[in-house]
């Protein structure tokens, strides 16, 4: 279980401090500086919430694995609910890291701004640290939804395997009474203990998946703020979603570079 602070979750227009610089930014012609840097904020939080809540579900999960009466089955379903809920706090610490770094960041230029002017503003805020967090996540995030898929298959081949063993347990017991052996029916996946963790495990990927699209456009907004503050006089700016599609295409073309052959663990 996670400790979340309550001031992780606040709006930026009940935060005085940031709420205060972006209009400073707004009143000294840097309104799509501001506009970004608060989108970057929103879209920050939003991952944070998300990442909470794909936590509360791997601790769901971890109490439908407890309630599993085949030992061996129970044991491997733990080791892929620690993997999952391991990745989910790395992911965790680090976008945490990203949001404390971003205050910091506005409260250095707030106090930059105070003791030079407004016009240091542009050399005030430095988004390296930030964007390299940020770069992490989207690794972190990547390598969830990868090894996601991976263990969803074995649970989906535990599942089958479990459905065939009951079968011919039963099977064994009709010998027994004397009774006709039965054929092994499909087996019914909308109901029992693995049909919710499977169901848990789907909605943990689908919230990766949503996070690595709000994740872009938090990325793309903090290059569009970069860009906006060094562009010379003239110069065009390409829009965010511009600069999302060229991140989109850089990271399937990174994803798609053929990876070295190691042994993969659950």
């Amino acid at each position: 279980m996670i400790c979340v602070e309550s001031s992780l979750f606040v709006p930026i227009g009940e935060q005085e401090h940031l709420k205060e610089f972006f209009e400073v930014m707004r009143d000294n012609g840097k309104k799509m500086q501001a506009e970004d840097m608060e989108r970057l904020f929103d879209y920050i939080t939003v991952l944070q919430r998300d990442l909470k809540d794909a936590i509360e579900e791997v601790d769901y999960l971890r109490d439908q694995i407890e309630e599993m009466q085949d030992q061996t089955l129970k044991a491997k379903f733990e080791n892929i609910q620690w993997a999952v809920h391991d990745s989910m706090h790395n992911a965790w610490d680090q976008i945490k890291g990203v949001k404390e770094e971003f205050t910091a960041q506005i409260q250095n230029a707030a106090a930059v701004c105070k003791r030079k002017g407004v016009q240091a503003l542009d050399h005030a805020l430095d988004m390296t640290h930030i964007q390299e967090g940020l770069s992490r996540l989207e690794i972190l995030l990547s390598k969830s939804e990868e090894s996601m898929s991976r263990r969803q298959e074995k649970v989906e081949r535990a599942a089958g395997e479990l459905h065939e063993v009951k079968g011919h347990l039963k099977n064994v017991g009709n010998i027994v009474r004397g009774r006709e052996t039965e054929s092994i029916g499909e087996m019914d996946r909308s109901k029992g203990i693995l049909a919710k963790i499977e169901k848990s495990m789907e909605f943990c990927k689908n919230l990766i998946s949503g996070m690595k699209q709000n994740l872009l456009r938090a990325r793309a907004h903090l290059v569009h703020f970069q860009l906006s503050s060094r562009k010379n006089e003239g110069e065009r700016v390409p829009s965010t979603q511009e600069i999302m599609q060229e991140l989109s295409a850089s990271a399937n073309m990174e994803f798609a570079k053929p990876k070295r052959t190691q042994e993969v663990r659950a």
